[in-house]
């Protein structure tokens, strides 16, 4: 704490009171009564911004933050609180080197340890997360998470045989330690220990546990008895697990229809009419176009994804939001109201630029900026409802589409416990799953013809059966040199950091295990499958 007047002592205890009992309006109130007597006074500051943090007013907090560790620059606290605000602003990159600044001033502040291999592990940088967490057990070797955090870490990179040893290691600290069971689940039934893993995960099952992890569980253990032949009991599992995501599907989330909405103005706005006058002349920058990968969900994206990315040339964007963020911040940035998609036509080439700017430095923040010579793979399944803002954006960009068999591609949404969003909400029924799949098709095939829109399909079910043969198709068509390397993707994907559910898979040499899975719970798809039927037919899957 920095020179403070005498006065204010007693301002400041009762400034500390109020936060403690929660009070933080008051206590943000007061904070900035002192600020304004004593500016700088760093502590005030760093006070004030933690009470806006509280009340969800985090960009003023940032301020307040930045202010105290202008007056303080050696205030670990500063940093890490700051990048706390950052993470929860979805600006990961910020956060985390914050969160280093604050470990780099004080080496055992486990506080922003724990952070730090908390954003590393929420944006899926297991390599650094696996440094971080041994890292932080320097300082604290009894934390049960951090040795839990490092088993996650490890089991990604497939470090197997260590995740087990740290996962047992969290147990022996907390042995009611639930991820921990959960990772040991994982492991025994990536080695074919069936029962084991069952056992494990119906045991956790019976406990008194939050809905997020009971469906976690549930999905897991529908997965291990799918594998068993169990199928009946797979599905009562996936749909318990469904059951108690639905718990925490909050109000923007529970109207199911948003997105549907959403899809319905794109279908009504993109018109030959209102796309016939855009000028697509790519524009020049120093950056060549990104290559869009799209697709429903698990339909193959990420099998795709990596066997371009093992190219050197190919950096894949491991689903980072971008092309969303951007849409999300049109009208700050043009600085005007700004419908989305109704307002598209009003883009001039000055906007167009800007916008195009703007993508770049989103994928600076999000992933680092390509090296020379280098493309980037955009690949985010749902991307595909916003294909008509690619087409703005990027008339020249390689677009990816992959498809799977309807049936195999709805049945495995569900029995995936996605983290809820507007579009993630709709897969917590098989019947809504299809109706989505089927509206997302819907929007695609009038891109084609408004549009024009020409793209590459590629199948997941042919790159399962003849993977050099799809994939020379997908080098051909981005325009890259094929390399023998893409045979052996999953070699390369274990080396680096995979943000997908997908990851134990491609990891792993290539399987047809889910291809036909559809047929197991065949009973269970009666209600969707009318619904899918016009594209089982469209794309040749009876």
């Amino acid at each position: 704490m920095t020179n403070m007047k005498p006065s204010t002592v007693t301002d400041k205890k009762q400034a500390y009171e109020l936060f403690q009992n929660q009070e933080y309006k008051k206590s943000g109130a007061c904070f900035q009564e002192i600020t304004r007597t004593n500016p700088q006074d760093d502590d005030a500051w760093l006070m004030q911004a933690l009470c806006m943090q509280k009340l969800g007013q985090v960009e003023p907090a940032i301020s307040c933050l930045e202010r105290a560790i202008s007056i303080n620059p050696n205030s670990e606290k500063a940093y890490n609180y700051l990048g706390q605000a950052w993470l929860s602003k979805g600006w990961t990159n910020l956060a985390i080197t914050n969160f280093r600044h604050a470990i780099q001033l004080k080496a055992d502040n486990i506080e922003a340890h724990r952070n730090l291999i908390i954003a590393l592990v929420a944006t899926s940088q297991y390599h650094e997360a696996v440094d971080a967490c041994r890292n932080a057990l320097q300082y604290d070797p009894s934390d049960a998470n951090i040795h839990c955090h490092l088993a996650v870490a490890l089991e990604h990179i497939y470090q197997l045989e260590e995740a087990r040893s740290e996962a047992e290691k969290a147990l022996k600290i907390n042995p009611g330690h639930v991820r921990a069971n959960l990772i040991i689940a994982k492991l025994d039934k990536r080695a074919g220990n069936l029962e084991n893993a069952r056992v494990r995960l119906s045991a956790e099952l019976k406990k008194n546990l939050p809905p997020l992890q009971v469906a976690t569980l549930a999905a897991e253990l529908g997965d291990v008895l799918d594998r068993m032949g169990n199928y009946a009991a797979a599905y009562r599992s996936f749909d318990a697990g469904n059951m108690a995501l639905a718990k925490t599907v909050s109000p923007a989330q529970a109207t199911q229809n948003n997105i549907f909405d959403q899809i319905n103005r794109h279908l009504q706005w993109f018109t030959h009419s209102a796309t016939e006058n855009w000028n697509n002349t790519v524009l020049k920058d120093d950056k060549p176009s990104p290559i869009f990968l799209v697709g429903f969900p698990r339909s193959g994206t990420t099998l795709t994804e990596q066997v371009l990315a093992s190219l050197d040339t190919i950096i894949p964007s491991d689903e980072q939001p971008i092309l969303s963020r951007l849409i999300s911040e049109l009208p700050m940035l043009l600085k005007r109201p700004f419908r989305y998609p109704e307002d598209l036509g009003s883009l001039n080439a000055d906007d167009l630029v800007k916008l195009r700017t703007h993508y770049w430095s989103l994928v600076d923040a999000m992933i680092g900026m390509p090296e020379d010579g280098k493309r980037l793979l955009d690949k985010l399944p749902l991307n595909i409802i916003d294909l008509g803002m690619v087409y703005r954006l990027f008339p020249d960009a390689r677009i990816i589409v992959v498809l799977r068999d309807p049936r195999d591609c709805c049945l495995s949404c569900f029995m995936q416990p996605f983290m809820l969003n507007q579009s993630m909400v709709n897969f917590l029924s098989l019947e809504q799953s299809s109706r989505f799949y089927a509206a997302v098709m819907d929007l695609l095939a009038h891109y084609q013809s408004v549009l024009g829109l020409q793209f590459l399909e590629i199948r997941y079910e042919d790159m399962v059966a003849d993977l050099e043969t799809e994939a020379r198709k997908l080098i051909e068509f981005t325009g890259e040199e094929w390399n023998d390397t893409v045979l052996n993707y999953f070699e390369h994907a274990r080396k680096r950091d995979v943000r997908t559910p997908s990851y134990s898979a491609i990891t792993s040499p290539i399987y047809a295990r889910a291809i036909g899975r559809w047929h197991n719970y065949e009973n269970q798809l009666q209600t969707a499958l009318p619904i899918l039927e016009p594209y089982i037919k469209a794309f040749h899957y009876q």
